[in-house]
This record gives C-alpha cells, structure tokens and sequence, in this order.
C-alpha cells in the first residue's frame, strides 16, 4: 500500500527538450513598488513555461517563486499552481507516512522503508526550497532524525550519502566527509557521492584527499560536464 503510494511520484524526464529551453526569452523589469518581477516578451510563450512544470528542483521552485511577480496573470496563475501543488503533494505523502509509522507492532522491514521515505521526502521539501529559510530547518531536522532511525534498523548506502548531503548543507564538513565515505564504502556508485565528497573536501581545505580522490575516480565523473567543471576548478 504504502509503495504503491510513493512510486507515483513523478519520475525525472530523461528528455529535455534544450531547444525549447532555450527558446523562453525572459526579461527582467523594477515595478513600481520596488520587488524584482518577471516579464515574458510573448503570450505564446507561456506554453513554453508549461514544460518547466515537468521538473522538481530547486532552479524550478525560485524560477516559479519568480514567476509570482509576473504582470502577466496567466504566467503568476500557472507559478501558484505548481508550487502549491508541488508542495501540497509532498505534504500529503509526509502526513500519511507519519500516520503509519505510528501504528504499533509494524515490521523491522516495514519500519525501516518508512523511515527512510520520510527522511528523503523532509529533505526534498527542505532542498527544494519551498518555504522560508526558518521554517525549512525543520524539514532539514526531520530529515536527519528519520535518517537515524532507519540507520538503527538497517545500514543502507544512499541513507550515508543522505546524511552528508544534510550535515554539507549544515556546515559540518568532517562529519559529511565521514558519511560519504561511508556510502562509498557500502557500495554507493562514485558517480553519485563524488561531487558532494569533493565539495566536502574543498571546504576542509584538504586538498591532498581531494586531488587522491580525484584521481583515484578519474573518468567516473567525466560524463556529466558540471561536475567536470566543479573538479577542474578545486584541482
């Protein structure tokens, strides 16, 4: 019940249409009571802004935040629509799990997949950058402490890299340094930790880890140009 629940949640799309990315011309305009406003050049391109509607992630969620303060009704309609729908959808997905896991006599196994659903859906609510910075720490704290829960029932590697992902965003280095090592170790795939392991490692200063780690992976990274660029910088 509870997987059947989760697995709609809206899979990535592989194919992005760069053309039609591209193709939106926004531009930036001061309104009269001072706040930073969006103005697209044409009405046909709200169909493009449509397509934006496919994604989650936090570039969406500011470019929408934005998009509130368009003079164009039809384009500040359609941002409310999908933050609060988006926001709405994890909200729901939180509540229930919550409920489950507070009905007594539930399975190791059972309590375990909640637990770790609860952490990625609190850090996707935080990461996502749906609400105020204050408010949002408390989905970053959930995070965690779902993450800990899970961790006593049951090791599992992409919980390790979770975890670092949360204490990065916090500001503890050496403890997300530990946990992405740790994922590394329990067989998470390099290609996921290693832009996060490297972030962690620039910011100790330790550069002599980062350029053995850099080297040790070299080609695992080189597939996506973002992280090729991030690791060209930092060594």
């Amino acid at each position: 019940m509870i997987y059947k629940k989760i697995s709609k949640a809206p899979a990535p799309v592989k194919e992005v249409n760069y053309e039609l990315v591209f193709s939106v011309r926004v531009l930036s305009e001061r309104r009269r009571f001072g706040e930073g406003g969006l103005r697209f050049a044409k009405v046909e391109d709200l169909q493009r802004v449509i397509y934006f509607t496919k994604f989650y992630h936090p570039l969406t969620v500011r470019f929408f935040k934005e998009l509130l303060f368009s003079d164009n009704d039809e384009l500040r309609l359609l941002a409310n629509s999908y933050l609060k729908n988006a926001e709405k959808y994890l909200q729901e997905l939180i509540y229930e799990l919550e409920r489950v896991l507070g009905e007594q006599d539930l399975r190791k196994d059972v309590k375990f997949f909640v637990c770790r659903a609860l952490a990625f859906l609190n850090w996707d609510v935080y990461y996502l950058g749906f609400m105020e910075e204050q408010i949002a720490k408390k989905y970053l704290d959930n995070a965690k402490e779902y993450v800990i829960k899970a961790l006593e029932i049951k090791e599992d590697p992409s919980l390790y890299m979770l975890m670092g992902r949360i204490e990065l965003s916090s500001g503890d280095y050496q403890r997300a340094h530990g946990y992405f090592k740790r994922a590394l170790d329990l067989g998470m795939e390099p290609v996921k930790v290693l832009p996060y392991l490297l972030e962690a490692l620039y910011k100790l200063r330790n550069f002599k880890e980062l350029k053995q780690v850099s080297e040790k992976y070299r080609g695992t990274y080189s597939v996506n140009p973002k992280r090729m660029a991030l690791i060209s910088a930092w060594v």
